[in-house]
């Protein structure tokens, strides 16, 4: 409070060129907490900007904060062209430093209106911009939003990621938005069934907000801080908490969270078995929404309510809710898709009237630029076939490319070694006229393969310029430009050596094989001719042994006897 006195203070004291900012300040300032107020400082920035033709930043400000006020309030239609227009102003004039604040806050009205995807493609658009131009505090803002995306989307772990990015930079700086980061995180935490957790994180939001004086973050904590302790069992200490909570609200004629804290109250009564309570707290909620007609609070009255009679077993009540609830439920879901569709239409009018200026506001200059620009294009793809023709001339491989007709449009330096022929003699040839009919078979069905956009790979012979068949591996390719087939690459690599290697090698292979076998035949022969007369020798040397000996002639016999046994 002490600064928006300030800042009242310097604005009755200003000259006109610093209003514009001070307006902007305040307007920032109270934008949660008066919207209404807030809408009017960002009003007379607009209206300074008109009367002077200046202050196009101001005027892109306050633009965005009166979008903020509409969000807030819940008028995401209203939000919507706001945010829009103060995009434009930033990006026509390259304000670079508040681009990524701009494109983070058309992200957000996505997501009230329900459009997901679109929310995500500014986020990631905004995160890309704040990396490249080093916007530390818009690439926090940013990630703190995508939080709040995924915690809409309940995608628990991936709110926590993202508000983790946030902490360290905004505890440093005490940022302004410190006490909303503690709420989202007790939030999660809440929702995954950590009440420790919740509880921890919103107290730490009301330490910060009773002393800031920011009452919408003071009651959200408060809410949180009721739901830790109806999830501890103490209902008596969450009823108090979230009383504290709706007082605020109401002081401060937020709507949304009035809704939220009269449903908050309403459910803890039904818990506490207090009915007539919860039944009234119940109505103040339904009221509201149906006041505001704010159709998802709605659905979310008409399931307490379903909830309330349940209890009561009350089942014609729940019923007559229940009904109330789908046909609510198909309400929501034609008005999203409406808003929807109402933005598309916008973004292509808008598309469509920028191009349209774009073309009567062209000039000589941009003509020439024109150009320049075709010129420097057609040198580029020149360059670009140049290339390609010196990759295709220089290739040690024999090369041809020919059209869809099979007519040889060229050939390179290495196909006219290999084959022969010259390019001047065979351009325009069809293959089966270069090649001699004898090959017109196989070329016919190779080319209804590649005619079929399939690629071929085969060994084959093709004819000398003197009719001497070549070994050749092809392979070939279709030539597609931008998705039409307009000819086919062939390529030939002769082989010829690699089969006289490999015939060479089949040779020693059955030389090798030959030798092996008569040196087996030769072993065989050995060992039959040399068994019979060993035999013998073994028999006499054992029958030596059977007679008188000396003990030298024993000696000699046994070693006799031993070595053939060896044998």
């Amino acid at each position: 409070m002490t600064q928006i006195k300030e800042l009242k203070n310097q604005l009755q004291n200003a000259p006109r060129s610093e209003k514009p900012a001070i307006l902007n300040k305040l307007a920032y300032i109270l934008r949660r907490n008066a919207p209404e107020e807030s809408r009017a400082y960002a009003q007379e920035v607009i209206a300074i900007a008109a009367a002077n033709g200046g202050f196009v930043k101001e005027d892109a400000i306050a633009r965005r904060s009166i979008s903020f006020t509409y969000h807030v309030q819940g008028n995401q239609s209203a939000a919507l062209p706001w945010a829009k227009e103060a995009l434009q102003l930033m990006e026509d004039n390259n304000f670079t430093d508040e681009l990524v604040t701009s494109i983070s806050g058309l992200a957000v009205i996505f997501i009230e209106i329900g459009d997901y995807p679109q929310a995500l493609t500014y986020f990631m658009e905004a995160l890309a911009i704040g990396e490249e131009v080093g916007d530390e505090d818009g690439t926090a803002l940013v990630n703190y939003n995508m939080s709040y995306l995924y915690r809409v989307m309940k995608e628990w772990e991936l709110a926590i990621v993202h508000i983790l990015k946030v902490l360290p930079r905004w505890e440093v700086i005490n940022h302004l938005g410190l006490p909303y980061a503690y709420n989202g995180l007790s939030e999660v935490y809440l929702e995954l069934g950590n009440a420790v957790n919740g509880r921890l994180y919103a107290e730490k939001s009301i330490q910060i907000t009773q002393k800031t004086d920011d009452f919408h973050s003071l009651a959200l904590a408060y809410l949180h801080l009721g739901e830790s302790l109806r999830q501890q069992g103490k209902l008596d200490e969450a009823l108090a908490v979230s009383l504290q909570g709706v007082k605020i609200e109401e002081r401060l004629k937020a709507n949304l969270g009035v809704i939220v804290h009269y449903l908050t109250i309403g459910k803890l009564y039904i818990q506490m078995d207090q009915f007539s309570e919860a039944t009234y707290y119940l109505h103040k909620a339904l009221d509201t929404a149906k006041l505001l007609d704010e159709l998802p609070e709605m659905m979310n009255c008409y399931e307490a309510f379903i909830n309330l009679y349940e209890t009561q077993e009350d089942f014609k009540n729940a019923l007559k809710y229940y009904r109330q609830y789908t046909t609510t439920k198909d309400e929501l879901f034609n008005e999203k898709k409406q808003l929807q569709l109402t933005e598309m239409q916008t973004r292509f009018d808008s598309e469509r009237k920028e191009k349209e200026t774009e073309i009567y506001q062209l000039r000589n200059v941009e003509l020439e630029q024109e150009i320049n620009q075709r010129r420097q294009a057609e040198i580029k793809a020149l360059r670009q076939f140049k290339y390609y023709q010196a990759l295709l001339q220089n290739i040690p491989i024999a090369a041809i490319t020919f059209d869809l007709n099979g007519r040889i449009e060229n050939c390179n330096t290495a196909f006219e070694k290999v084959f022969g022929f010259t390019e001047k003699d065979i351009a325009g040839l069809k293959l089966v006229q270069l090649f001699s009919s004898k090959y017109s078979e196989d070329i016919h069905e190779n080319m209804n393969q590649l005619l079929n956009n399939h690629s071929l790979c085969t060994i084959t012979r093709r004819p000398h310029a003197d009719g001497t068949p070549i070994d050749v591996e092809l392979y070939a390719v279709p030539i597609v430009v931008s998705g039409e087939q307009t000819g086919v690459l062939a390529l030939y690599h002769d082989i010829r050596e690699r089969i006289a290697a490999e015939a060479t090698l089949r040779q020693a292979k059955q030389d090798a094989e030959q030798a092996t076998r008569a040196k087996s035949e030769f072993l065989a022969n050995m060992s039959h001719e040399i068994r019979t007369p060993l035999n013998g020798i073994i028999g006499v040397a054992g029958l030596l042994l059977e007679t008188s000996l000396k003990k030298e002639q024993q000696e000699y016999s046994q070693i006799i006897q031993s070595s053939g046994d060896a044998l």
